[in-house]
């Protein structure tokens, strides 16, 4: 009998895990993909590495005054730093409208709400203090992992980015568009190996009728760490073929935007540098510090990408301020000392001192 009893569950593990989570999908080459659009808006986004990135996220600024660009990093739960600075930046009254925001990662659940000055204050403390790891994603099932696209879920990440990505927010954001002010995230396309800068602000002045939809996906597609959350699918056309693509975390290909890099690479100038003021705010530390890790899956990984990242973001601050300080850019940065407390946990939840 017990043999029967193990035989039965085997065979039941065995048809869980064939029954995991898959994602349906035409085969499509190459060329395809590179000219895969979203249909009916083409305009919301554009390759990263682009020879005229740079110019398309330019501002509708009137010549003479000032541009002003903050730039979120990705840091998974450390966006709670990013959120704790804003809104300290808010109180103290020295807090710029932004020109041109930018999120990749965490930073790109940020970013909407940076955007929208101190309006969204409220929502980005109600995302790194009032939730916790239930709240962002559910692990799954460990004989289902083999066969699945992650090790956890992100459906409870989805439905926190739906209760305050609202329709009303993304009209707000429409409505900002519509001034000049831009709005950019970033997500890594997994089949190209390739970054996408999504133009938020022209996703939600679209008559695409899906808009809201597609904003909140391109949000949970850069938070989505690989392997950890499942990539999200998004549905683009490539002349009138369906191209189903997967998108994951934008910090797998760039930590931040701000200064492109081919750009400083070139070093080719800018022609109204001096009234650019560049804000790079990184959710993440810049150098690396001794932490007891826990010998378990989820603190390894956190621990490794965060590694990962923070060798990536150092460069790209580095290079981004050669450039600055040769043209003339005011450049400025703030990051995590290596002198804070951090858990090895994810998504621990955060405990507000007044």
């Amino acid at each position: 009998m017990t043999r029967q009893i193990l035989r039965a569950v085997t065979i039941a593990a065995m048809a869980f895990v064939s029954g995991c989570t898959t994602v349906e999908r035409v085969p499509f080459t190459g060329a395809q993909s590179a000219a895969a659009a979203i249909a009916g808006a083409p305009e919301v986004r554009f390759w990263a590495d682009l020879p005229d990135a740079a110019q398309r996220m330019r501002p509708d600024v009137p010549a003479g005054q000032p541009v002003t660009m903050l730039a979120l990093s990705g840091g998974a739960d450390e966006g709670a730093y990013g959120a704790g600075v804003l809104n300290g930046w808010t109180q103290s009254g020295t807090r710029p409208e932004f020109s041109v925001v930018t999120g990749v990662s965490t930073g790109a659940l940020i970013a909407p709400f940076a955007f929208l000055g101190k309006e969204g204050d409220a929502s980005i403390a109600r995302f790194y203090t009032s939730v916790s790891a239930r709240d962002i994603f559910h692990p799954r099932f460990p004989l289902a992992i083999p066969g699945s696209t992650s090790v956890a879920s992100t459906a409870p990440l989805a439905k926190l980015i739906a209760r305050e990505v609202t329709p009303e927010l993304v009209a707000r954001i429409a409505e900002e568009q519509a001034k000049g002010r831009r709005l950019f995230v970033a997500t890594a396309n997994l089949d190209a190996q390739r970054s996408v800068i999504w133009d938020m602000g022209a996703i939600a002045a679209s008559m695409l009728p899906d808009k809201v939809e597609l904003f909140r996906r391109v949000l949970l597609a850069s938070s989505s760490i690989p392997v950890v959350f499942p990539p999200v699918v998004i549905d683009a056309s490539s002349n009138g073929a369906p191209v189903r693509e997967l998108h994951a975390d934008g910090g797998t290909t760039a930590g931040i935007l701000a200064i492109p890099p081919q750009l400083a690479v070139s070093d080719a100038p800018i022609g109204d540098a001096a009234r650019l003021h560049v804000y790079l705010l990184m959710n993440s530390r810049l150098g690396g510090d001794f932490q007891m890790v826990t010998p378990r899956l989820v603190p390894i990984l956190k621990r490794a990408f965060a590694l990962n990242q923070q060798a990536a973001l150092l460069t790209l601050a580095e290079t981004s301020y050669v450039y600055a300080h040769r043209h003339g850019i005011d450049w400025n940065l703030t990051f995590i000392g290596n002198d804070v407390a951090l858990s090895d946990r994810l998504f621990e939840k955060a405990t507000v001192q007044r």
